[in-house]
């Protein structure tokens, strides 16, 4: 059932509409539950209780959770609004002031509904024909629209704004009908994880003293959507892909998977963090589409055996990513070939839910690997960097690699304007054959005194000589103990 409300009845409304129905349609009246105590209130006076709050609690145990409690979705995602709305009665002849004397966050609200006799009798009356007045929907679409008519004329008046309670009135008893209403906690997900939410409420009869109540609220501030991987099969919480390698002619894909406890229906999209990677057929990503249901299945039956949520996704959605070494588009005098350049491959993608501004509604994925292609290294280094180490900076520090090049007459040299920073020394030289095949060795040297402190996005590039120049990027690491001379 909540499934099939989520996507039109806010949670305040799904509650509110359980309050009604248990308690007020009932004809014994209220069957307050052990954390409705009135005694639990705090008298000012003589313990006279102006206003009977059906529960004050709105915390989820798990464990003998009445039905309002149970019904209600606790999840909260960053940045949005979430409210539950506290059912109250005035029973007595007079009629009685209520204030909201403070709120536990900055975050929180309050703000107070009326029902009046003839909107209720108006309900009653249409949940009797719909043949559903406990929510056993006969005829779910009559039923929901009823829900939301009643709801939808509640007339709504704030009782706590900018850091101070605003007086309201409840009108007493009539022909001995109790009047009721609702009392709206409202408040925003700050931050992810737990929430208490509390108020305090007085409330007072004609020339009484004030009866204080707290009533409280506890929900769960999560992500608007959560990105995992599986790896064999394991459910993996990452968003980062590391392929390992990739050879020449050889590509590689992957699945990220994109997950809900707030929303049904996600509406993602999926773009290159840096422009400069679009158009490359190279790496390529399909758009989100929904999971399969043995995919959602799988999903929902991991999270419950971890217990790393209180409920299951709403909703899961998944896109590919693939990484190939080479691609050739087109046929003829149009054919084109595309290579990624050898050495460490990283791409950013921004995975983002349209129509939303709120936090969360923005995550990255990363894919990364080495791109091992033409070029070998074979000695003096095992990830494709170049790593100098850690020096006084006193003296020069040099670190050799060996390679070797993986088709005959391959060729390559030293791209001069992509050394960075400039000042390192890089030298090229060949070496004895291989067979058909040639090797270099090549030196990057530090120079004395040229750094203070750690080398930040150090690099030096080389070229083949193919008529397409292929480029053949090697990061470069070193560091100065105690900040160089």
């Amino acid at each position: 059932m909540k499934s099939f409300l989520k996507p039109f009845i806010t949670i305040a409304t799904v509650v509110g509409i359980v309050f009604v129905i248990t308690y007020m349609n009932r004809s014994a009246g209220p069957d307050e539950d052990a954390n409705n105590d009135q005694s639990q209130g705090k008298g000012l006076g003589k313990k006279i209780i102006p206003l009977r709050f059906f529960t004050r609690e709105a915390i989820k145990t798990n464990s003998g959770d009445p039905v309002h409690i149970r019904m209600w979705d606790e999840s909260i995602e960053v940045g949005q609004d979430a409210s539950f709305p506290f059912l109250f009665k005035n029973e007595h002849d007079q009629p009685v002031q209520v204030q909201v004397a403070g709120v536990n966050c900055q975050c929180a609200g309050a703000d107070m509904a009326l029902i009046s006799t003839p909107l209720w009798n108006e309900y009653q009356q249409k949940c009797a024909l719909i043949n559903s007045p406990l929510g056993g929907l006969a005829q779910p679409i009559e039923a929901l629209m009823n829900h939301l008519a009643f709801y939808d004329q509640l007339k709504w008046q704030e009782v706590f704004k900018n850091g101070a309670g605003v007086v309201q009135d409840v009108p007493p008893a009539s022909n001995g009908n109790p009047q009721f209403g609702f009392l709206r906690l409202k408040w925003q997900g700050k931050k992810e994880g737990q929430q208490f939410i509390s108020a305090s409420v007085v409330s007072n009869l004609p020339n009484g003293n004030g009866f204080q109540d707290d009533v409280k609220a506890q929900g769960l501030v999560v992500p608007g959507f959560v990105i995992y991987r599986k790896e064999g099969d394991e459910w993996k919480n990452t968003n980062t892909w590391d392929f390992n390698e990739l050879g020449s002619f050889q590509k590689t894909k992957d699945t990220f998977y994109c997950w809900s406890l707030t929303r049904r229906n996600l509406v993602l999209d999926v773009n290159f963090t840096n422009p400069a990677h679009v158009g490359n057929p190279c790496v390529t990503m399909t758009q989100p589409e929904p999971a399969s249901e043995a995919e959602y299945r799988s999903l929902v039956e991991f999270l419950r055996e971890k217990k790393l949520t209180a409920t299951d996704p709403q909703s899961l959605y998944k896109f590919d990513v693939q990484v190939a070494e080479s691609v050739v588009v087109g046929e003829g005098d149009d054919k084109l070939t595309f290579q990624l350049d050898i050495g460490p491959l990283v791409r950013k993608m921004e995975v983002r839910s349209l129509g939303t501004s709120t936090a969360g509604s923005s995550l990255q994925v990363s894919v990364q690997g080495q791109i091992r292609g033409d070029i070998r290294i074979t000695n003096g280094s095992k990830d494709g960097r170049i790593d100098l180490g850690s020096t006084t900076g006193k003296t020069d520090r040099t670190q050799v690699v060996s390679l070797i090049a993986d088709r005959p007459g391959l060729d390559i040299s030293v791209v001069d304007k992509e050394v960075v920073p400039s000042y390192l020394k890089v030298k090229l030289e060949p070496m004895a054959d291989v067979g058909n095949r040639k090797q270099w060795r090549l030196s990057v040297t530090l120079p004395a005194g040229a750094l203070s402190g750690t080398l930040r996005d150090s690099h030096i590039t080389l070229k083949t000589n193919d008529p397409t120049p292929r480029m053949i990027r090697f990061p470069v690491l070193a560091a100065t103990i105690g900040g160089g001379l």
